[in-house]
């Protein structure tokens, strides 16, 4: 991610709680706005990695959040 300059704002690692040893691990790193398509197929051609996704969650919208209440 640093050599294509985005910035890593959360890292979180976790394991699976049951299964088979060894278990797998999965992390999820919340990055600073979207990553590029390119990226991603990157982090795919890593060999540890089996998985890399990209899921947008849009940021909750304040004004709407204080309507409901």
């Amino acid at each position: 991610l640093a050599k294509n300059k985005i910035n890593i704002a959360n890292y979180s690692l976790g394991r699976s709680e049951q299964g088979p040893e060894p278990r797998e691990a999965m992390s999820v790193v919340r990055i600073d706005g979207r990553i590029p398509d390119s990226v991603i197929h990157e982090l795919r051609r890593i060999e540890a990695v089996t998985e890399a996704k990209a899921i947008h969650l849009p940021l909750p919208n304040p004004e709407k959040m204080a309507a409901a209440q």
